[in-house]
């Protein structure tokens, strides 16, 4: 019986492990103040109800019976464009701020950040976050395939509205998936030079204060060290009142 219990007691602790480091993942993504933060959130506003209209859609009469147009597998094909960009989004924030494997540091051109379940990993620099960016832009191969499935899923959404147009719709679940889908791309679009800007600033903020937090703590150290030098003192009890008694005369 106590091996029972014990099996059970340490199965019930393996569960408990795994919920915890899911949850901390999951609010680690939702993180603002995080690199990509506000890409990941603008990922869940439009993708989630996306991903819910279009997975409803999917059990739609209506929908699954329109001769006119393939709505039906296009609504399937939608569901799964909207986890595919909540994935990604996870994907690139998680890259940008854990840091590259060991094995490309030296192509990344920046400190590698150990996965740590333990602890935080530690905040990157803005100059940090932008090698990254850099990074994964060029090398990436998520990346790049993922640059031109936006583009077709862009191009796909004009489609989605066509084949509405030749069915005769009562439901408004893929019209609202279409349109969240078709404005994600906009949206990130939008973001990027956003990102760049604040970043950019930041570097330079921070290269301006390396530029001048040594040369104001050498200022703090050369007073430090410099000797004590005592004011002048005070003239003598009796050169005031000898000047006052001149003046009157």
């Amino acid at each position: 019986m106590k091996a029972i219990c014990g099996i059970v007691e340490g199965v019930c602790g393996l569960i408990c492990v795994f919920i915890k480091e899911i949850l901390k993942n999951a609010f680690g993504l939702l993180r603002l103040d995080q690199p990509l933060g506000a890409l990941m959130l603008l990922s869940l506003v439009f993708n989630v109800p996306a991903a819910w209209d279009s997975w409803l859609a999917t059990y739609s009469s209506e929908v699954n019976n329109c001769r006119e147009a393939p709505l039906g597998r296009f609504v399937q094909v939608d569901f799964l464009i909207a986890v595919g960009h909540i994935i990604f989004a996870a994907y690139i924030k998680r890259q940008v701020f854990r840091g590259p494997p060991p094995e490309d540091v030296d192509a990344f051109d920046a400190p590698a950040v150990p996965v740590n379940v333990d602890a935080e990993a530690p905040m990157p620099t803005a100059k940090e976050v932008g090698t990254r960016v850099k990074y994964l832009t060029l090398y990436d191969i998520g990346f790049c395939t993922y640059f031109f499935g936006m583009i077709a899923s862009f191009v796909y959404q004009i489609f989605g509205f066509s084949y509405q147009n030749q069915c005769d719709l009562e439901t408004w679940r893929p019209f609202k998936a279409t349109l969240l889908l078709l404005i994600y791309p906009i949206m990130v679009l939008l973001y990027i030079p956003c990102f760049g800007c604040y970043y950019g600033v930041r570097a330079g903020v921070d290269v301006v204060g390396e530029a001048v937090g040594p040369n104001r703590q050498a200022g703090r150290t050369a007073a430090d060290a410099a000797p004590y030098v005592a004011l002048p003192s005070a003239p003598p009890g009796n050169v005031v009142p000898q000047a006052v008694q001149a003046l009157r005369v």
